[in-house]
């Protein structure tokens, strides 16, 4: 009797698959695919001779279960098994799309009514919850953009970039702890995301954890070496700990990344304040003057550069750097000290 062969092959090709895929998943083998194929390998050459006994149907049967597991853990999926996208996530999908390309037009109005279909239409379509929210927090409705982004996240809580995404708003709402509670899951779901790690430094940021925000910055840049973003954090980073030389060697390699005239104006404007603070009074005007070139305006660039601009008497770009400080900001003291400055060095200069 033999039919009890095709029994005994089936539980050595689970028992195989099993033991396979626990090495896999435990990191003694980096491919279970491939271990479960050369597993198998020898048990085909079992079934070649178990095909010429009576019960070949049981001997079909057998092979299709080995095929069956190798194409399922290889990771490969037969175009006859998927299913068809829905018709509903289908038109989603498209008034997302169209919603988005609205939105990066400046068409939020419209943006907004595209994405409320697609919530509308496919529910469960996360994506187009995500383009709803970022159209809802540019029209200042923060509240639901959150919200949709909780729901897209109850929906999927495996998806990294809906954790990234809700924490950056939670971040800018002001909330670090809930921030860094969704940097940390996003972290958990792809420790390789620098997007993460950029997310819980600076979330560690706001909870006044400036060595270890500092730590994640540098793993985020170990992640993607020419992140300009990670780049500047870390900039920053360096110079609120008082370390200006660092500080400066990272604006130096964020300035390389871009053509000469193209240096963008808070790069060039942090370079001013850490040029000022080492005492280079010239170079801090240079790179201040390009900051406000590039659209910066505010009351202390206008001070700082009136204050390098004392430094190497340059009266005249001091007392206009002094006035447009004022005009932002009249009760600015720094302004109102740099003006007094000037009357004090005019006088000196006429005894002269």
């Amino acid at each position: 009797m033999v039919t009890s062969r095709p029994l005994e092959h089936v539980s050595l090709v689970v028992e195989t698959t099993a033991t396979m895929t626990s090495l896999g998943k435990s990191g003694q083998c980096r491919e279970p695919a491939l271990a479960v194929r050369r597993g198998v390998a020898s048990f085909l050459g079992d079934i070649r001779a178990f095909l010429f006994l009576p019960t070949r149907p049981e001997g079909l049967f057998a092979i299709l279960l080995c095929c069956y597991i190798v194409v399922t853990l290889s990771g490969c999926r037969l175009a006859m098994l998927e299913r068809p996208v829905s018709r509903a996530l289908a038109a989603s999908r498209r008034l997302s799309r169209e919603g988005m390309a609205a939105l990066r037009d400046g068409k939020s109005q419209r943006a907004v009514s595209l994405l409320t279909g697609a919530v509308d239409t496919c529910p469960t379509n996360v994506e187009a919850r995500q383009g709803f929210a970022e159209a809802l927090w540019q029209q200042g409705e923060q509240q639901e953009a959150i919200a949709q982004l909780e729901k897209a996240w109850n929906i999927d809580p495996g998806e990294p970039l809906v954790a990234i995404q809700l924490g950056e708003l939670y971040l800018r709402e002001g909330k670090p702890a809930k921030s860094f509670a969704f940097a940390q899951a996003a972290i958990d779901l792809q420790p390789d995301l620098a997007s993460a790690w950029l997310l819980r430094a600076k979330s560690r940021e706001m909870l006044n954890q400036p060595e270890q925000a500092l730590a994640d910055y540098q793993h985020a840049l170990g992640l993607e070496p020419e992140n300009s973003e990670v780049l500047f954090q870390i900039a920053k980073s360096y110079h609120r700990s008082h370390q200006r030389e660092r500080s400066m060697a990272a604006l130096h390699r964020l300035m390389s990344m871009h053509p000469p005239g193209e240096i963008p104006g808070d790069i060039e404007y942090l370079c001013g304040v850490v040029c000022q603070e080492q005492g280079h009074h010239a170079q801090a005007i240079e790179h201040l003057q390009m900051a406000a070139a590039s659209g910066i305006s505010t009351a202390e660039l206008s001070s700082r550069l009136g204050e390098s601009a004392i430094m190497v008497g340059n009266f005249p770009l001091a007392e206009k750097s002094a006035n447009e400080a004022l005009r932002h900001d009249p009760q600015n003291v720094a302004a109102a000290q740099l003006m007094q400055r000037l009357a004090s060095e005019q006088r000196e200069t006429w005894r002269r």
